[in-house]
């Protein structure tokens, strides 16, 4: 099963139902190609918060893990605007920050594909999520770790490509400078 097929129903959220605050919020309508892992925490058990590059924070061929703080003051709803910060663990790109904050105050249409998975299995409620979605969550569950895994992959292959350029430039100086005194 897809990860996103996962996150497909959508929760209706009623800010006068103490329950409905503690509901996870979900992303949708995104490909799963690409995706950037976020570690979060946030007034709801910590999760994964995923984002889809072409949405215009990153650049589509990067892949980052970063900390997301959110305001632990706010119920935070589908549709509604985040109050969000981000601090790069592993910055190998520039982030627009500018554009970012800009954006939360805009109708973007990515913004609204901006939502919270709750991976903490004790705090998913058949209520919320529906009995028949409990296999999924925890199908969730797995994937966040092979998703945590292919970032981890990505990242060293990135770092393998520079140490490749960083020793092959020397290597052919130093064949140059040989076969120049030859």
């Amino acid at each position: 099963m897809a990860l996103l097929d996962v996150l497909s129903e959508e929760l209706v959220f009623d800010p006068s139902n103490e329950r409905d605050l503690q509901k996870p919020l979900m992303l949708k309508n995104s490909s799963d190609n690409n995706l950037v892992v976020f570690r979060l925490t946030t007034n709801k058990p910590p999760g994964l918060f995923l984002l889809d590059p072409p949405m215009g924070i990153v650049e589509r061929h990067n892949t980052m893990v970063v900390s997301i703080i959110m305001d632990p003051n706010v119920a935070y709803a589908t549709w509604e605007h985040y109050k969000l910060s981000i601090e790069a663990l592993d910055v190998a790109f520039q982030i627009d920050l500018e554009r970012f904050w800009t954006s939360l105050y805009t109708d973007d249409p990515w913004m609204k594909e901006l939502e919270l998975v709750t991976l903490d299995q004790e705090s998913v409620d058949n209520r919320q999520v529906g009995a028949d979605n409990t296999p999924d969550v925890m199908d969730l569950t797995r994937q966040f770790l092979n998703l945590q895994l292919k970032v981890e992959n990505l990242r060293t292959k990135e770092r393998n490509k520079q140490l490749n350029f960083t020793m092959i430039l020397p290597l052919i100086l130093v064949i140059l400078g040989i076969w120049w005194f030859w």
